[in-house]
């Protein structure tokens, strides 16, 4: 609860399946990600990491301010309330 990610490189997620750079789980909220930069770095079939960032279904409030993400899919938000 209440935490703040700020100015942090988050790269080259996942071995063997696809994976998201950074994962937000439960009953969590008031979270604040801030000029982060979210890639893979890895070439071809060796990119795992296809989520920057993964919001599941019990997260409250969340913000992103700033990043830099680079993947398939920059957010994946899995809340139905947003």
């Amino acid at each position: 609860h209440r935490n703040r990610l700020e100015d942090n490189v988050i790269e080259n997620n996942g071995i063997g399946q696809e994976a998201a750079g950074i994962r937000i789980r439960g009953y969590t909220n008031d979270l604040v990600f801030k000029n982060n930069t979210i890639c893979d770095t890895r070439s071809g079939e060796e990119q795992k990491q296809t989520v920057g960032i993964r919001i599941e279904e019990h997260v409250g409030r969340v913000t992103l301010d700033s990043n830099k993400i680079v993947a398939k899919t920059a957010v994946d938000d899995r809340r139905s309330e947003k």
